[in-house]
C-alpha cells in the first residue's frame, strides 16, 4: 500500500496555547492573538471541521450549528470561515449541503479556497467547488471537474481519474479564470497515487511492489513512467509512505530491522534506496512523512502486546518521531517515543510539519473519564518539537483547551495551527452554554 496524504486509486488488471477566537464579528479587525471584537451576531459552527492552512490565514468549513437542510433533515448546511493572521475574519455560507458524517476536502491555492465534493451519482467522480470570497456568499466561481484522487500545489489542484486500463490526469488552476488542462495518460494497472510538491505533482504507480513515477507540472509531463529500484525488503513493499520535498518525490518504508528512504527528482535515473538500521520489538509503520530542507521527518507507530488490560488481550500503540538525512538516508535523530495509547485505544489524526526549522508533531488528547461523561471529547492537543540544532530530547507541551472538536490545519514558517470548536463553558467538565458554544478558536503552537 502507498501511504499518501490524499486518496489513491486502485485499478485491477481486467486510492497552553495562543488562541484567536472568531467571536461575534464577521470581518472585524483585531490584533493577532486576541478575541475578535463584537459587532454583530456571527453564525456558529458544529463539528466536524475540515481545515487548511494558507499563506497567512486558516480556512475552515464546518456545519452550521442548529441548522439542517434537505429532505427529512438528512443534509447539513455548511459555513466557510477564513481566519486571518492579522486577527480579522470572514464567514460565508457554502452552496454545498453535506449529507454524510465526513466533510468534503478543503484546499487552497493562490489565496483561493475550494471544496472537493462528489460529482453526481458516480462514486468516483469529483468536482472542485470554489468557496465565497465575501460574507454574503458571493465571489465564488463555477465548479470544475476533477478526478478521484487529488493534491494541491501553489498553482492549483492535480487529480487522477480512472480511464480504461490506466489513469488520466486533470489539472485545475485555482486563480480566477483559470482553465483546466488535461495532462498525462498513464497506462497500467495496480495502485496509483498523486503527490504534490511545491510546483509539480508526481503520479506514483505501485504494482506488486514495483514502483514507477511520472513527473507532472502545469506545463507538461513525462512521456513515460520511470521505474524506481525495488524496495530492499520484501516486508516493506506493502506500505510505502509518500511525500515531496520542494519538487522532489520522497518515499519511505520500514521493516523490523531498518527504515528505508528514497529521494527522486525529475530526469534522475541514478536513484537508490538508503538504509538506516533500527530494530523494533513490535509491528512498526510510518504514519506520516514530512520532508524539508534536506531532512525527512517521520512519524512512526509501533504496536506491541498489552499486559495490563482489564478486558482480555489487546495491544498498545506508541507514536515515535525520527529524522533521516535525505541525502545519505542515515538517522539524524533516532526514533523517540512520545505518547502511548493503551489497551486497544487508537491515535486520532496526527499533525506533522516543519516550523522555525524544527520538526513539530501534534496529536489529540482525549478527555478523562469524568469529562467524557459530560460530553467533552477532547482536552486539547499534545505536541512535541524536535530541534536539530540543540539536540537532546524533544520539547513537549500542551495546547488548546477542552473542545467539542479539534482539526489540524498545518504548519506555517514559524508555527503550526489547529482549529477548535469551543464549548462556551468556563468549567472544564461543565455543560456547554448553548448561546456561546460553537465559536471557532485558532490554536497555534509551539509557543
Amino acid at each position: 500500500m502507498l501511504r499518501a496524504a490524499l486518496a489513491s486509486i486502485v485499478l485491477a488488471s481486467a486510492c497552553r496555547s495562543k488562541g484567536t477566537r472568531l467571536d461575534e464579528a464577521e470581518g472585524a479587525q483585531a490584533s493577532p492573538g486576541t478575541p475578535i471584537a463584537r459587532r454583530e451576531p456571527a453564525k456558529r459552527f458544529a463539528p466536524p471541521l475540515t481545515v487548511v492552512r494558507g499563506e497567512s490565514a486558516v480556512g475552515v468549513v464546518g456545519r452550521e450549528r442548529g441548522v439542517k437542510d434537505g429532505e427529512g433533515g438528512a443534509g447539513h448546511r455548511l459555513l466557510f470561515a477564513e481566519l486571518r493572521d492579522d486577527g480579522s475574519a470572514m464567514v460565508a455560507p457554502v452552496s454545498v449541503v453535506a449529507t454524510g458524517e465526513d466533510l468534503p476536502a478543503l484546499v487552497v491555492a493562490h489565496g483561493s479556497y475550494g471544496l472537493i465534493v462528489p460529482d453526481g451519482d458516480s462514486a468516483r467522480a469529483r468536482k472542485l467547488v470554489p468557496l465565497p470570497s465575501r460574507p454574503d456568499g458571493g465571489g465564488a466561481g463555477e465548479p470544475a471537474r476533477l478526478g478521484e484522487a487529488s493534491c494541491t500545489t501553489a498553482e492549483g489542484v492535480f487529480s487522477l481519474m480512472q480511464e480504461g486500463l490506466g489513469f488520466r490526469g486533470l489539472f485545475q488552476a485555482m486563480e480566477p479564470g483559470g482553465a483546466p488542462a488535461f495532462a498525462p495518460t498513464v497506462p497500467g494497472d495496480g495502485e496509483a497515487s498523486v503527490v504534490c510538491g511545491q510546483h509539480q505533482a508526481f503520479v506514483v504507480l505501485n504494482r506488486a511492489g514495483e514502483v514507477s513515477v511520472v513527473a507532472w507540472s502545469k506545463g507538461g509531463f513525462d512521456a513515460k513512467p520511470t521505474r524506481l529500484p525495488k524496495v530492499p525488503s520484501a516486508a516493506a513493499e506493502d506500505a510505502i509512505a509518500l511525500g515531496a520535498m520542494e519538487d522532489k518525490l520522497v518515499l519511505a518504508t520500514s521493516d523490523p530491522l531498518a527504515i528505508y528512504t528514497l529521494v527522486w527528482a525529475r530526469g534522475s535515473d541514478a536513484t537508490s534506496w538508503r538504509t538506516a538500521n533500527h530494530r523494533t520489538k513490535g509491528e512498526m509503520s510510518i504514519e506520516a512523512l514530512e520532508p524539508a530542507a534536506g531532512k525527512i521527518g517521520l512519524v512512526l507507530a509501533e504496536t506491541t502486546a498489552a499486559t495490563t488490560c482489564r478486558h482480555g488481550e489487546s495491544n498498545d500503540t506508541s507514536i515515535s518521531v525520527a529524522i533521516v538525512d535525505a541525502e545519505n538516508g542515515k538517522l539524524v535523530r533516532p526514533p523517540e517515543r512520545l505518547e502511548t495509547w493503551r489497551c486497544g485505544a487508537e491515535p486520532g489524526p496526527i499533525l506533522a510539519g516543519w516550523a522555525s526549522a524544527k520538526f513539530v508533531l501534534a496529536w489529540l488528547r482525549a478527555s478523562d473519564a469524568a469529562c467524557s461523561r459530560a460530553g467533552v471529547r477532547y482536552a486539547g492537543l499534545g505536541f512535541a518539537e524536535v530541534d536539530l540544532l540543540r539536540g537532546g530530547p524533544s520539547k513537549t507541551g500542551r495546547a488548546g483547551a477542552a473542545a467539542e472538536s479539534i482539526a489540524m490545519a498545518g504548519c506555517g514558517s514559524a508555527r503550526c495551527f489547529a482549529v477548535a470548536v469551543t464549548r462556551g463553558s468556563t468549567d472544564r467538565c461543565g455543560a456547554a452554554d448553548g448561546s456561546e458554544a460553537g465559536k471557532l478558536e485558532v490554536v497555534s503552537f509551539p509557543p
